[in-house]
């Protein structure tokens, strides 16, 4: 019956909402004059997945051998996190939304009615972006940008409640853009509801490089190589990493585009297995090209080390 429940809901949204065609506007930064000076990591919540969203087969066998009890379709609770970058002259630009405050009350609204029946979710009182950003007096009406690792419901639906309060402009590449349009985007996890009533969606510029091998193209967000973002795909058509420099840390964030445990390697829900594969390889390149750069795993359920929020000073 559950099933007949959400394969209905599947069709009556197809039928609804239908194909769209919204083009992202060509690329236009925002304005910021300022350093960086400061990261806040926000664990915003959590969503429950099977340990077979993660692990091969193979890995499986090295996770059983130090973890006996563990079973491959045993849940685990993984953290969404939400990066929010600071500048000397008070402006933020965010890494992804996170989770909503209404995940909880209302998960129909926050995620879809499929979504919502499929995955657990668990958001605190006060553990959403908008109101972290209050509680650390931060004014999230300086909140100039705000780019997406990728569209996947899990990790963008908070954007629900962040464009009711800011006048933010929001950042992705067209391979994401195309997916969330599609009929049956939810298919492969994508919403298209998030982006209602947003008119500042932009496409993301790359060039040519050679400074940030083995990746061949980049794009230097603000032009002060503050935020270098590199092209990832595989998890998703269209993810991204990043890069966080600031006078003397560097921080990358490869979101899904890679875990670390039992050895680095991409995540077994993928897009492409191929460019999973060659995404990793990339990864792992400029990780013993750049030892100096600290990667921060989030969608690694055995490599968090966020509990609730992380603040590092550049």
């Amino acid at each position: 019956m559950k099933i007949l429940i959400i394969l209905t809901a599947f069709i009556l949204a197809m039928l609804i909402t239908g194909c769209r065609d919204v083009e992202l506007k060509p690329f236009s930064p925002p304005i910021v004059s300022g350093q960086l000076t400061r990261m806040y990591v926000f664990n915003t919540g959590k969503i429950q997945f099977p340990y077979s969203i993660f692990y091969s087969k193979e890995e499986w066998g090295e996770i059983k051998k130090l973890f006996p009890d563990k079973t491959k379709d045993e849940k685990v609770w993984l953290s969404v996190p939400t990066y929010l970058l600071e500048y000397s002259d008070g402006s933020f630009i965010a890494i992804n939304p996170g989770l909503p405050s209404i995940s909880n009350q209302n998960p129909s609204k926050a995620f879809g009615f499929v979504f919502s029946k499929l995955f657990s979710v668990k958001v605190d009182e006060g553990k959403d972006l908008y109101s972290q950003m209050q509680a650390h007096h931060l004014d999230i009406r300086k909140l100039k940008a705000m780019i997406f690792t990728h569209l996947h419901i899990g990790d963008i639906s908070g954007l629900i409640e962040v464009k009711k309060v800011s006048n933010t402009m929001f950042y992705t590449v067209n391979e994401e853009w195309q997916a969330v349009q599609k009929s049956f985007g939810i298919f492969k996890g994508y919403r298209f509801e998030y982006f209602k009533q947003i008119d500042k969606i932009y496409g993301l510029a790359f060039k040519t490089s050679t400074d940030f091998s083995p990746f061949s193209e980049a794009c230097n967000f603000l032009g002060d190589n503050s935020i270098i973002i590199f092209k990832t795909p595989g998890h998703s058509q269209g993810h991204l990493s990043f890069l966080i420099q600031g006078k003397d840390k560097s921080y990358l964030i490869p979101a899904g585009a890679a875990k670390n445990f039992p050895s680095f390697s991409y995540l077994q829900y993928s897009w492409s297995e191929e460019k999973s594969k060659e995404s990793v390889n990339n990864l792992k390149e400029f990780k013993a090209k750049h030892p100096h750069v600290k990667f921060l795993m989030d969608h690694d359920p055995f490599d968090w080390e966020i509990d609730d929020f992380l603040v590092i000073d550049f």
